[in-house]
């Protein structure tokens, strides 16, 4: 089961985040800094739902709302 965005994000932002990421990639590359990834812990009060009966071959997607409170850690 794949958990899914309620809303699809805006493409405008998305396409500016893009070239964001890519212009810090290219002062990466030229020994300007580094580009480093991590990602944060949490807790969420919304029950996780690892698997369902589904087609074979088909993929259900369950919509997630943002406005569940997560507890970062």
């Amino acid at each position: 089961m794949k958990h899914t965005p309620a809303k699809s994000p805006d493409p405008a932002q998305y396409e500016r985040s893009k070239a964001l990421i890519n212009r810090l990639h290219a002062r990466e590359s030229q020994g300007e800094g580094d580009v480093w990834y991590f990602d944060a812990s949490g807790f969420c009060l919304s029950p996780c739902i690892p698997y369902a009966w589904q087609p074979i071959g088909s993929v259900m997607q369950v919509p997630t709302s943002t406005h569940n409170r997560r507890f970062n850690v």
